[in-house]
């Protein structure tokens, strides 16, 4: 039986690093949804008309989990 000697492991080292990037991305997604959500849980109803924020979209937005981020326009 013939053995490879020699095989570079680089690709599977890259695939390693891009999986770990898109790890690390998602986990900083997460943290800054959940920091927006505190924040805007914590505003004042003459905040939230400043933002143009109805309060009941604001408590159901401020209520969702951190993992459940909609899509930005």
């Amino acid at each position: 039986m013939a053995f490879l000697t020699g095989v570079s492991t680089e690709p599977q080292r890259f695939q390693v690093a891009l999986g770990v990037r898109a790890a690390l991305r998602k986990i900083i997604l997460w943290l800054s949804v959940a920091r927006e959500r505190r924040e805007l849980a914590g505003l004042a109803y003459h905040r939230l008309d400043d933002i143009g924020v109805a309060p009941k979209a604001a408590d159901s937005e401020a209520k969702r989990p951190f993992w459940a981020v909609r899509k930005r326009a």
